[in-house]
């Protein structure tokens, strides 16, 4: 039997300004328009380690491994809608309304992992990992409708409406390591991938 003990620090620094407003306009008595949307922007880098030490039964170090991971990421988002109502003098009203969302992410985090002999060096008997991922995410929604009511003396109303939702979505993830026997960073396959 044997036991791990973890030993991780870590911080995030980021930063996200955002800008919303919303107007409205009533045309006429009859009539309303209406615009809203928000920008945001977001950067954050996390910077962490991990120490992990393996303890055999009695509770002595038997190896020692160390991990260090940095992560730049930054995303923008912004959303915008239109909205019109009109309304008919027999208590009927027609309304449409548009939306169009858009989010971008990309992140690219750096892996080292040595490991060390219980002399505190670093141990020649196995090569460092190091690794590199790349993360892309944007998506791209868009919302219109309309819809329309007219009422049928006091106790019956009619309604009708249609809408139509388009989704673009697209997820990468791009991951290399280093081949210690050709000296170079190599793509890696099996982690490597792309969701459209």
């Amino acid at each position: 039997a044997y036991s791990i003990n973890q030993f991780s620090t870590g911080q995030k620094i980021s930063m996200s300004p955002t800008i919303s407003g919303n107007f409205d306009w009533s045309l006429k008595k009859d009539q309303s328009f209406s615009i809203n949307y928000l920008l945001n922007y977001n950067y954050g880098v996390t910077p962490d380690s991990v120490k992990y030490n393996y303890l055999d039964s009695a509770s002595w170090l038997t190896r020692d491994t160390r991990r260090t991971t940095t992560e730049f990421g930054n995303s923008v988002s912004a959303d915008g809608g239109l909205n019109y109502t009109r309304k008919f003098k027999r208590g009927s009203d027609i309304s449409t309304s548009t939306n169009l969302n858009y989010n971008y992410f990309r992140e690219n985090a750096a892996f080292y992992q040595q490991e060390f002999n219980l002399s505190n060096e670093a141990d020649s008997n196995y090569n460092p990992l190091i690794q590199n991922n790349y993360r892309l995410e944007s998506s791209l929604v868009s919302t219109t409708q309309i819809d329309y009511t007219h009422p049928f003396k006091d106790k019956y109303k009619f309604e009708v409406g249609g809408k139509v939702n388009i989704r673009n979505v697209l997820n990468t993830l791009t991951a290399d390591s280093f081949d210690h026997s050709q000296g170079r960073l190599v793509l890696d396959s099996t982690i490597t991938n792309v969701f459209h």
